[in-house]
């Protein structure tokens, strides 16, 4: 008989693993200079593109770093407390 709390804390670090190998495969997929010099307003292009993927890779981080803290809690023994969310407003049509 399986336990929930382990089968969900192993779910955890295996979303942890894809996250970090996201992070590594964004960081393969810059693209050299040369290669940007061959479209149509390279630079601006190549900006945008080095600009977004340190953002990308603080995402991944930040998400990692919560998963972290959420399996720490869950092998410390916390317990999982669900609560009611609130009910969403309407927005003006």
């Amino acid at each position: 008989m399986s336990d929930p709390l382990a089968d969900f804390i192993a779910v955890l670090r295996d979303a942890d693993k894809t996250l970090a190998s996201a992070r590594e495969r964004l960081a393969s997929a810059r693209v050299d200079d040369d290669a940007f010099g061959k479209l149509f307003e390279a630079r601006a292009v190549r900006d945008a593109y080095h600009e977004r993927l340190p953002e990308m890779e603080r995402d991944f981080d930040e998400a990692r770093a919560v998963l972290g803290h959420f399996v720490t809690g869950l092998e410390d023994g916390l317990p999982i407390v669900t609560t009611t969310p609130a009910p969403i407003p309407k927005q003006p049509s």
